[in-house]
């Protein structure tokens, strides 16, 4: 193992060796999480100063730290029950999980929003290789939610079929639901076709009765009633 490196001056600097390897975070950058669990800072930290291991981490060259650019410990501290560490990112310092900020360099990217890194062995050491992403179960209310959902999209799509004319039976088939749930979705939603008073009058002047009118035009037969009512064009009797 190396010696911890000292800049001219003899400015003592963090003590890197030669053999620890490191990970990065993409929007953290200067800093480098260490497979023995520390976090370091390097200011000015280019990406040909790390030199790349088979194993997908990188090592880090002790000589290239001078005085002007320096390594510097981010020392953990005890932080609402946690080991975190102060971390500069977005402009601004932040505190941040350790734990978090190992698992998202060496395990990889959060998997949900409410992911949180825990301990395989919380009596073991916090390291990387004892990390993992923990994500909890959703609660039903949760689940309800994601239900409306899912049952809100379904609805909109058999509203949809139905306005481009497909039958109750077609969108059942195609979304492999029941004919009832369609009819219920869009039965009460169907828009009332208008009717044509004309069409009614002429259909009534050449013989049919007002239920033929009405499947014919496939309106309310009470409409039909309606506008036949008080009508003052010559009728003749309805046929029996």
């Amino acid at each position: 193992m190396a010696n911890p490196s000292t800049a001219s001056g003899g400015l003592q600097l963090y003590p890197i060796t030669d053999d620890e390897e490191y990970k990065t975070i993409a929007t953290m950058p200067g800093y480098l999480f260490a497979s023995s669990g520390r976090v370091l800072f390097i200011r000015g930290l280019q990406p040909d100063d790390l030199r790349p291991t088979r194993n997908g981490t990188f090592r880090f060259d002790p000589r290239k730290l001078s005085r002007d650019r320096p390594g510097r410990l981010c020392k953990p501290f005890l932080y609402r029950g946690s080991l975190s560490v102060s971390v500069r990112a977005n402009g601004k310092y932040t505190i941040r999980q350790l734990a978090t900020l190992l698992a998202e360099a060496w395990v990889g990217p959060r998997p949900a929003r409410r992911a949180s890194a825990v301990l395989i062995d919380p009596s073991a050491a916090l390291v990387p290789s004892n990390i993992r992403w923990l994500v909890p179960e959703k609660g039903a209310r949760a689940l309800q939610v994601e239900r409306n959902v899912i049952r809100a999209k379904r609805n909109a799509t058999i509203r949809d079929l139905h306005s481009h004319g497909l039958r109750d039976r077609d969108i059942s088939r195609s979304l492999r639901v029941p004919a009832s749930t369609v009819s219920s979705i869009i039965g009460t939603r169907r828009p009332a076709p208008r009717a044509d008073k004309a069409e009614v009058f002429r259909l009534w002047n050449e013989g049919l009765r007002k239920v033929d009118i009405q499947r014919r035009l496939k309106i309310d037969e009470s409409t039909v009633y309606r506008i036949l009512k008080g009508c003052q064009s010559p009728r003749r009797q309805e046929p029996k």
